[in-house]
């Protein structure tokens, strides 16, 4: 394989994966620019990645020497994309179809063949099923879909979910929407939140708040300091304690959270929650901007995730159609099983438990199976 002197870390990476480093060597030579390098490059510091690369390298092992050519065949054109976003997707959409060639095999049929896409007349590609496998008397074919979360879809749900403290612009304002009346009761400390809040502030902060109070300081200085310290607060241990949130109505999320679920949000959301509940007025309410779903593990799953699931399937199943449909050849076995394989992606935008429960309610179809991608925070295979 061909590494510059500067990648030695991803040589180190890429040699634990032999399926991926021989797929490397036949593209990365050639186009070293290409979905998989950026992917190794990832994974020399991502954890999840590392996780990740095992499964797949696990999985491209199983296919035998014909069915590695065919994928090959398929994934190459994507390896590398004018258009990255598109040539990304199509690589891993391709290298997804694998999952369904171990389902095949598990399932008894051999000779199991990657379907190559067909020009039609007017030139673009017929859109077939993924996969075909053969028993002794009938055949089975197989689409997968894979579901996640565009870009613009994890990007705005960032945005929105995140927990912590910002200051107001001209566009947007700020998390301090009542800045003179919260800096009046952290400064007289007039309940125990306040109190606790007024302890754990720097002493730059304590000052400014002090001289903002008696009208001597600049509002910009004491908002992007109380921000900054706020953060501060809330990125360490859970501030809850029961005789200093006595008098505090708490919301529904919050009381969720505290019921030890915050495990997959950690203590800054609930952290976050219970500032809200114990200054109302005072701080913008997280919990009314965020995406409920994916702090809230009881709720269920989003419309816009069901329809998108909807549609996939229903693409798959016509895809699957459109092949069996094809011009049988000479002594051609009959289709028997008739197969979709809904991967959905650790980025699918929805939490563990709603995505646990949805992986069982649609794997009561029975030409539906579902695999929930690996990794944190929606493993539940």
């Amino acid at each position: 394989m061909m590494f510059s002197s500067t990648s030695k870390n991803m040589k180190r990476w890429l040699i634990k994966f032999p399926r991926l480093n021989q797929l490397y060597e036949r593209i990365g030579t050639s186009k070293p620019d290409n979905v998989l390098a950026g992917y190794i490059r990832r994974g020399e510091f991502e954890p999840l990645v590392q996780k990740h690369a095992e499964l797949f390298d696990q999985i491209l092992t199983q296919l035998d020497s014909n069915a590695w050519e065919d994928l090959i065949v398929k994934v190459l054109p994507y390896s590398y994309s004018k258009d990255k976003s598109r040539g990304w997707l199509q690589f891993w959409n391709h290298l997804n179809e694998s999952r369904g060639y171990v389902l095949l095999k598990k399932r008894g049929y051999s000779d199991v063949k990657f379907i190559p896409p067909e020009k039609t007349v007017k030139g673009k590609n017929e859109q077939f099923a993924d996969l075909e496998g053969k028993s002794l008397v009938s055949r089975a074919i197989l689409d997968v879909k894979t579901i996640n979360l565009s870009d613009a879809e994890i990007e705005r749900n960032k945005k929105r979910n995140d927990p912590t403290f910002s200051v107001g612009t001209k566009k947007r304002r700020g998390d301090i929407i009542g800045l003179s009346a919260f800096a009046k009761k952290l400064f007289q400390q007039t309940d125990p939140v306040s109190s606790f809040l007024w302890e754990q502030l720097e002493k730059p902060a304590r000052k400014l708040l002090s001289d903002f109070v008696h009208g001597s300081s600049d509002k910009t200085d004491v908002e992007s300091n109380l921000v900054k310290n706020m953060n501060h607060i809330i990125e360490g241990p859970c501030i809850y304690d029961k005789i200093r949130y006595a008098g505090v109505h708490l919301q529904a999320l919050t009381e969720h959270l505290l019921e030890g679920r915050r495990e997959f949000t950690g203590s800054v959301c609930l952290n976050r929650c219970l500032l809200d509940d114990a200054y109302p007025q005072e701080l913008l309410k997280w919990s009314s901007v965020l995406s409920v779903f994916v702090y809230r593990p009881d709720l269920p799953v989003p419309v816009e995730l069901q329809n998108k699931l909807g549609n996939a399937v229903k693409l798959a199943r016509d895809q699957i159609t459109a092949t069996q449909n094809r011009p049988s050849q000479q002594n051609e076995l009959p289709v028997k099983e008739r197969i979709v394989l809904l991967l959905i992606n650790r980025d699918s935008g929805c939490s563990p438990i709603s995505l646990k429960h949805l992986k069982e309610t649609l794997q009561q179809q029975p030409d539906l199976e579902v695999i929930c991608q690996d990794g944190e925070p929606c493993n539940c295979e």
